[in-house]
C-alpha cells in the first residue's frame, strides 16, 4: 500500500520555486500533491504569512506571492 505524500514546507517551497506565484496557483499544486486536511491549511497559512511577500499584478491585479529572501 502507497502512503499519501506528506506537506512540509520544504514542499511548498519547491512549489514556489524561483519566481513567484498566484495564490490560486499555489494551491492548485498544492491540492494536486497532497490530501489537504485542516492542519495542512493552517500550514500553508502560517507558511505565507512567515515566509512570503506578496506584490499585486499589474496586468491582471492578482496578488502574487514571493519566498522572501
Amino acid at each position: 500500500m502507497k502512503s499519501e505524500p506528506v506537506l512540509t514546507n520544504d514542499e511548498i517551497r519547491r512549489i514556489f520555486g524561483r519566481g513567484r506565484i498566484s495564490v490560486k496557483d499555489l494551491l492548485k499544486n498544492i491540492k494536486n500533491k497532497f490530501k489537504l486536511d485542516d492542519l495542512e491549511k493552517n500550514m500553508v497559512r502560517e507558511f505565507i504569512h512567515e515566509s512570503c511577500t506578496f506584490e499585486t499584478d499589474q496586468i491582471t491585479g492578482e496578488k502574487m506571492f514571493r519566498l522572501k529572501k
